[in-house]
């Protein structure tokens, strides 16, 4: 059975922190998943680029996605960590954020995650998530 997670993202329900975000959900499959993302207006510092807490949020939402397409039924999960490496500035582009999870266990599971725009790497994350 599809994780509820996923079920709403399938039929347009988006969770308040992913619609202010603008995430936009496309595919979670056996562990991976891809999403598009173009940053606001809102998400851009005082240095004109994209805020680090706005580009973690984005692969931390796509991480959270492979891992409901890999877990059965309902199981709950949240983030224990989130290790964000920014690799390059994103301006009020169009990117994609792309997560695949390397490992599940019993009550963990390990995460990656990238964001990049027209093939170039812009970040990449690594997650510990607790299966609740």
């Amino acid at each position: 059975m599809r994780h509820p997670v996923l079920m709403d993202m399938d039929s347009g329900i988006m969770v308040p922190c992913n619609e202010d975000l603008g995430l936009e959900f496309q595919e979670a499959e056996a562990g991976v998943a891809r999403c598009l993302w173009t940053p606001s207006r809102r998400s851009i510092n005082g240095n004109g680029v994209v805020q680090g807490g706005y580009i973690g949020a984005a692969c931390d939402a796509a991480m959270g996605f492979a891992l409901a397409s890999r877990l059965e039924n309902a199981e709950g999960f949240t983030s224990l960590n989130l290790t964000v490496t920014y690799h390059r500035p994103l301006h009020q582009e169009a990117v994609e954020a792309r997560a695949e999870v390397v490992r599940v266990g019993r009550r963990t599971a390990y995460v990656e995650a990238t964001l990049k725009m027209e093939g170039r790497l812009v970040a990449s994350a690594v997650s510990t998530l607790l299966i609740l």
